[in-house]
Parts: structure tokens; sequence; C-alpha cells
């Protein structure tokens, strides 16, 4: 199965890397307009207004994270299923301490165990998706001024450019010393997951997604590109969740 993963950050002029607590002011970054989003949902995306695909909106990204455990869990969304991550950020977790669950903690339990992790947010969800071992590969189709923000340690050897995630668990240390754990034998090596990187003008679906999700993500975008949510909703047939996928 094939889920799009859409973040609004990526359909906007510029990046911002640190979040706060309101909207990127106008005139710092500006949107794609209407026309343009229409082409790269339907040309890019194989996404109809005739045809509509199963998704939602989420207010911030890890609601993806929340939906998609939902659909696992009513067995609606088989699993490992492949990602198309269209994203302003890689969504793995630099800059968050939650490495030190992922490593110490989730890795070391029973894959039905992994699913309620305690750090989850918006710029790590990708990350717990994959150690819950949901994810076959992923597409990560990147804006024109991302830089790089992977997890070194969760890199196939370390190695930011090795096209693999390998989440890898330690037993826990005295000190938590991110560094060291480049030189201390893992106790858990998880099968890599593919990572493939993309343009914008690389990507294009060959077939209509099976689930396609957006991502407001109002700390990182300006309040004008909203207009490009009510577009979207065009193209979705949107799915009522039971519990709290942080819904806009």
């Amino acid at each position: 199965m094939i889920v799009l993963d859409l973040d609004l950050d990526f359909f906007v002029s510029g990046i911002v890397d640190n979040a706060a607590d309101f909207r990127v002011s106008e005139g710092k970054i500006y949107s794609w307009d209407i026309d343009r989003f229409c082409d790269f949902l339907e040309s890019k995306c194989k996404l109809s207004k005739n045809s509509r695909a199963k998704g939602c909106m989420v207010k911030k990204h890890h609601g993806c994270y929340l939906a998609w455990r939902e659909l696992v869990q009513k067995a609606d969304l088989k699993i490992p299923f492949d990602v198309i991550h269209v994203d302003a950020h890689s969504d793995f977790g630099l800059g968050s301490s939650s490495w030190t669950e992922v490593v110490f903690d989730l890795l070391h339990r029973e894959v039905r165990d992994r699913a309620y992790p305690s750090k989850l947010n918006e710029g790590n969800y990708l990350t717990y998706a994959i150690a819950n071992r949901w994810i076959k590969e992923i597409s990560f189709v990147q804006h024109p001024n991302w830089e790089m923000d992977y997890m070194q340690i969760y890199m196939k050897d370390f190695n930011d450019f090795s096209g693999y995630i390998e989440l890898k668990g330690y037993e826990k240390q005295s000190v938590l010393d991110y560094p060291s754990l480049f030189k201390i034998k893992p106790k858990v090596v998880e099968t890599a997951v593919k990572l493939n990187e993309l343009t914008e003008k690389e990507f294009r679906l060959e077939t209509k997604p099976d689930y396609v999700f957006i991502s407001q993500s109002p700390s990182y975008t300006p309040q004008s590109a909203d207009r490009l949510l009510d577009v979207f909703k065009e193209y979705i047939e949107e799915i009522v969740f039971d519990g709290d996928v942080l819904k806009i």
C-alpha cells in the first residue's frame, strides 16, 4: 500500500527550522498559488476530484502517526506500507531528545508494545512509525531549500548518505552521551528501511495512493497558506477517526 504524506510547509517559498507557538509572519515566506498546487496534486500525485483518495488533514504532522496507528489496528492499512513524504523536513527527530527513548527503550520492547511512545511529536513521528515496523520504504520529496537534517544514529553505517534508515537499540548508558554510541555494539538492529531522496522535478507517482494526508504545520507556515487546505479537501474522501488525530 502507498501512503502519501504531505506537509503544507513543502508548498511555501522558504523553510522555518525552529518551531514557535505562532504562525510564520506574512511576507517572510509565501505559499504556492492554487493552480500550481492543483497541478502538483493531479500530475505528480495522481489525485483527482472525480476519484477521491481516502485521507485526512491534521494540524500537526504527528497526527499522521496517530491516524496510521488507528488504521493499522483496524487492519484498514496493511503493513508494511510505502510512505511518500513530501516535506521541508525529514521528521526523523533532529533537535529532539526522543532518540533516547528510541535507542534505550522502545527498540528493546516487543513490536506490539511500541505503538504508544511518550516523546512523539511532529518532528520525529516517522522514526516511531519505522520502529513499529509499519514502513517498508520511504520516498522523501525534498523542498528545494532543504538542508540535511537526518539523525546520524539512525542511518545505516551512521552514514547520512547510505540511503537506508537502520534503527539500533543500545543498553542504557550511565551518561547519555550521543557520540559514544557510534563506538558501541548495539543490542538490537532493526531491518533497514530504504530511503529514497527526490526533488520535486524527479517525483511522480505512477498510481493513485491508497491514503493521503496533509499537515497544516502552523508553526512552519503562514496563515495565507491555509487556502491550499481548502483546495486539498476537494481531492479526498475524508476519514472519520475514533481517537485524537490532531485534526484541524
